[in-house]
């Protein structure tokens, strides 16, 4: 359904017409985070009636607990005999017994970002996916076929659906949430460390000045920012990783959140190599480039003047990046 059609929807199945600001705001975005998906609308809108409770509420709840608040409630108008997660469940299973590559590429989606996932992610990034689904991506570059014969199993069972015009995807934030929902911890922890390598390994760096690659993963970036969060991860790779991406936010002007990048790579790099190490020289001077261009000029000398001291006691005052470094960059 559109968005008004959702709306509609919820308003005539609850008899709810919210007059209150915030209470039509809570309907609205409601009926965006359901994506327009007829069964999951009726779910929210069963639960809603049952309970008697406000939009708001329901929304909170949803955001919070996913697809438990979801289920809580099946559907009581309508053609549909299975819940959402049921629906879907039954739908990958016939996909993993078509496509095990298929069904591990349902994983992997469901932890990036759930609109327009690149193909090129697939062939630049595939070697973290696991061997066999690594093995099918490695080809992708030079099959022309290939992207659609992995998808196909997907698209057949409407778990994807293939972006117009372009070589991405997208995947309903719903099949997300039931993927993973079905995953053990250990598994949940797997996945969303080959999405955070896969897309580090795509990223460009700011110097290669690929864009439209650059700009297509920004999303799936922005999600692999949480999973190092949520899941702690700390390595080399992750340090890196956060500081390219940081620069890249940094370029296009997000600069809180190229900060927030930049301030987890230094504390990843603290906690694994202590106070001096490259790692930690670099995001130091990152988080200096990033001050700067907030006109946080005090934050950005104190940052810069760290980095420094660091880098000529790991390399010495001759070294090159220590005697041609400018106090900051624009950026």
């Amino acid at each position: 359904m559109s968005l008004e059609e959702s709306v509609e929807f919820l308003q005539r199945r609850t008899g709810a017409v919210p007059r209150d600001p915030d209470e039509r705001a809570a309907l609205q975005e409601l009926a965006k985070e359901l994506d327009g998906f007829p069964l999951a609308l009726e779910q929210a809108a069963a639960y809603v009636s049952k309970i008697n409770c406000s939009f708001g509420s329901y929304l909170q709840a949803f955001r919070k607990q996913g697809l438990r608040v979801l289920e809580s409630s099946r559907p009581a108008t309508g053609p549909y005999e299975r819940s959402v997660a049921t629906t879907w469940s039954l739908n990958f299973e016939a996909v993993r017994s078509a496509s095990s590559t298929s069904a591990e590429l349902l994983y992997f989606a469901a932890f990036l970002a759930p609109e327009r996932i690149p193909k090129a992610l697939l062939y630049i990034g595939g070697r973290w996916l696991g061997p066999g689904l690594a093995t099918v991506c490695s080809k992708l570059a030079e099959e022309p076929l290939g992207f659609d014969e992995l998808l196909a199993p997907l698209t057949k069972y409407s778990l994807i659906f293939r972006d117009r015009g372009s070589d991405s995807f997208s995947v309903h934030r719903l099949v997300q949430m039931v993927v993973r929902d079905n995953l053990a911890e250990d598994h949940k922890r797997r996945w969303a460390e080959c999405s955070v390598k896969a897309v580090a390994q795509a990223l460009p760096k700011i110097e290669a000045a690929q864009w439209d690659l650059a700009k297509a993963l920004y999303p799936h970036a922005a999600v692999c920012v949480r999973h190092v969060e949520e899941f702690d991860f700390a390595s080399g790779e992750v340090v890196v990783f956060l500081n390219t991406f940081g620069r890249h936010l940094r370029k296009q002007g997000q600069f809180s959140e190229a900060r927030r990048a930049h301030e987890l790579a230094l504390n990843i790099a603290r906690r694994l190599h202590g106070t001096t190490h490259v790692d930690t020289a670099s995001s130091l001077k990152c988080l200096a480039d990033v001050c700067h261009a907030m006109r946080l000029e005090d934050d950005a000398e104190g940052y810069h003047k760290m980095a420094l001291a660091l880098r000529e006691q790991l390399l010495g005052p001759e070294h090159h990046d220590v005697s041609h470094t400018p106090p900051c960059q624009h950026g």
